[in-house]
């Protein structure tokens, strides 16, 4: 008989190579434990209207065999577990979560910007079709809120609309100027006399004279102020805004008048001084033809809070300059700036371009669109040049 001697193996001898045996880091098959790095969230469209909707998706990264699964929640407006979110009545910034159903520490938002939905005012004024033809807007009694001014066609009467932020407070004033339609080829309305409130002023068709109806608030105080700015004999061919702007061009708070001859850059400029014209003719601005609104635009391109000009050349990126000096033009050419599309002639330069502050730096720059794949050329002014 063989005898053999007793042999105690240890534990970690015999589980060598058994994944069953230690734990450890790793799963059947070698394969690592499934974990939650991220979860990102995007919202198509991100700006919609109150009661409309966006839709949602998430995108859940991780390792191993993990879940994508999340579960949505939002804190304005409603969303299903589909990510279909339903905005409420009302404007507000609606943030959407996605959190991770495997992992709850891990989760993901994106914003949903709700506007005011449309809504219809009754009972505001009853202009045809376009109502460029017979309507203005503006701030007629002062209240920071923008309203509406439609010339009725008879007796100087205008429907005027009052915004009250909901709707419409619809009245009659009486008493207006009386211009032949559509208003836009005679009037202007702007501040004429620095109130805040939006007054009128309409040429009459004789030398220099315009019928100013400055708003009170709840009607017209309708003037004739004379020795304005003298048009061209083809005023009635080329309307007052072909040839005028209506800005503040001496920085008063007042708006002013501006027109073009057309012919050798000299400019009518009447500042106004509340209760009538003070003209003067400006030499060294821009020389255009008529109308020069085709090819001129506005702003305060030095920031000095004087309104300027600024017109293209026709010729690639260069811009011809009037800077106001509050008594006349400081005439330049700025070049390096946006050329409008080869049609510029047909679709003229205020069908294309756009003055505004772009960067927020208090002067007025210009963004014209290229036409195609939503790129614009804009040329931020510095004062001094593009």
């Amino acid at each position: 008989m063989t005898n053999f001697a007793r042999v105690s193996l240890s534990p970690l001898i015999l589980c060598l190579g058994l994944s069953a045996c230690g734990g450890g880091s790793s799963s059947g098959g070698g394969q690592t434990q499934p974990t939650i790095t991220s979860v990102s969230v995007s919202c198509s469209p991100s700006s919609i209207q109150a009661n409309h909707t966006s839709k949602c998706t998430s995108t859940v990264s991780g390792t191993g065999n993990f879940s994508s699964a999340v579960t949505w929640s939002v804190d304005s407006g409603n969303i299903d577990q589909s990510g279909n979110y339903t905005a409420p009545a009302s404007a507000t910034t609606a943030t959407v979560k996605a959190t991770s159903g495997q992992d709850s520490t891990k989760s993901g938002t994106a914003s949903i910007a709700v506007t005011p939905a449309t809504v219809t005012w009754s009972g505001g004024p009853n202009p045809n079709i376009p109502v460029t033809g017979q309507c203005f807007s503006g701030d007629f009694n002062g209240d920071k809120k923008t309203d509406l001014a439609c010339y009725t066609g008879s007796n100087g009467v205008w429907s005027i609309a009052l915004s009250t932020g909901s709707g419409w407070q619809s009245e009659f004033w009486n008493g207006g100027p009386e211009p032949a339609l559509p208003v836009t080829d005679q009037c202007f309305a702007a501040d004429f006399n620095g109130d805040g409130k939006t007054d009128l002023a309409c040429y009459t068709g004789n030398s220099g004279s315009w019928n100013v109806a400055l708003s009170t608030g709840s009607g017209w105080q309708s003037e004739f102020w004379n020795g304005g700015p003298l048009l061209v004999d083809e005023w009635n061919v080329v309307p007052v805004w072909g040839q005028c702007f209506a800005a503040d061009f001496n920085g008063d708070g007042k708006t002013d008048l501006a027109c073009s001859d057309g012919v050798d850059g000299v400019w009518s400029v009447s500042l106004s001084t509340g209760t009538g014209w003070n003209t003067a003719p400006w030499s060294g601005g821009p020389v255009v033809p008529l109308p020069m609104t085709q090819q001129c635009l506005s702003g305060d391109l030095n920031g000095d809070g004087k309104t300027d000009l600024v017109c293209w050349t026709g010729e690639s990126g260069a811009w011809g300059i009037a800077i106001s000096t509050g008594s006349g033009w400081q005439g330049a050419i700025w070049s390096g700036g946006p050329t409008p599309v080869d049609e510029w002639y047909v679709v003229p330069v205020p069908g294309q371009c756009f003055t505004g502050d772009f960067n927020g730096d208090g002067l007025t720059d210009v963004a014209c669109y290229s036409g195609s794949g939503g790129n614009w050329n804009v040329a931020l002014s510095s004062g001094i040049g593009w």
